[in-house]
């Protein structure tokens, strides 16, 4: 049978009322599964170890305004997933906008967690959202941004005007912020070219 001194609500309690030895027990307690489910997600030792101490120093720093009568265990875990999250849509923020978007191997074992999608449902979804735009909107979006090619070049190689390929782009990055409204909108556009490589 526990004592009081280990439960979860007691253990809150007190670190509500800033107690330090019941914020160590919880640390010793949690550190370890909260490392293992950080670390399926982000394969990064140091990055993980960085983000679990984020998590019980936003622990120790809210302690104020907890609800007494919470789910520690709960709020450690919610915690852990904001935080690889935010983690998550950096790092591929990052490799897909940066290098003139090529892709960045390093961070490819992270997309998984985007959301909470996995990479090929998060592929499946962009590329049936992009082929769903009528012929020339899906053909001046694939243009524009898979092959780098300008409004102009665009507006020769489909025999339309400047003004045409504009209303086709706007169109297109329109329908996949609405589609992917989750989704910070720079960076449903940088996954989309991050995936067609």
């Amino acid at each position: 049978m526990k004592t009081p001194l280990l439960t979860d609500p007691y253990l809150l309690q007190q670190i509500v009322a800033k107690d330090e030895r019941a914020f160590t027990i919880v640390y010793n307690k949690y550190y370890l599964d909260l490392c293992h489910t950080a670390f399926k997600k982000i394969p990064d030792e140091p990055a993980v170890e960085e983000i679990v101490q984020d998590v019980f120093i936003a622990l120790w720093k809210n302690a104020a305004t907890l609800d007494i009568n919470g789910d520690l265990k709960s709020y450690l875990f919610a915690t852990l997933r904001n935080k690889v999250l935010y983690a998550l849509r950096t790092r591929i923020s990052h490799a897909a906008l940066s290098a003139h978007f090529e892709p960045v191997t390093e961070f490819s074992t992270s997309v998984n967690a985007v959301d909470l999608l996995t990479a090929k449902e998060l592929e499946y979804r962009i590329h049936a959202v992009i082929e769903s735009l009528s012929p020339q909107s899906r053909e001046a979006f694939k243009l524009s941004r898979f092959e780098q090619m300008p409004y102009k070049m665009i507006a020769e190689q489909l025999n339309i005007s400047v003004s045409t390929v504009e209303k086709h782009i706007s169109k297109a990055l329109s329908v996949l912020r609405k589609e992917f409204s989750e989704i910070d909108g720079a960076l449903v556009i940088a996954l989309a070219i991050y995936f067609s490589n």
